[in-house]
């Protein structure tokens, strides 16, 4: 995960949940959870940039596009702007697509 996008989910989580919410998403991140945090390069900065240009999506998107683009990864997310971009192989987590019965 781009450290980018981590900051993204702190604020987010900040606004939607409150500072200790955050605090402990941040916690985690760092501490415990399973991944690798990705400290952009200038490379990267600048294909983030091209994609962003490119696409309507917002940057930090770009910055989660170019990190898989480059690592060859998957990107698990439930951001539609994501998923509908394409350029990278998206594990859905979001609402389904199809109606319920």
């Amino acid at each position: 995960m781009s450290w980018i996008n981590a900051g993204e989910s702190v604020y987010m989580t900040s606004r939607k949940k409150g500072a200790k919410a955050a605090a402990d998403l941040e916690k985690a991140l760092v501490e415990s959870f399973p991944i690798e945090l990705v400290l952009p390069e200038a490379a990267n900065i600048l294909a983030a940039a091209r994609i962003k240009a490119a696409a309507k999506l917002s940057y930090a998107d770009a910055f989660a596009l170019e990190l898989a683009r480059s690592r060859r990864a998957r990107i698990v997310t439930g951001d539609p702007e994501i998923r509908d971009y394409g350029g990278a192989e998206v594990v859905w987590i979001g609402p389904s697509s199809r109606p319920q019965a």
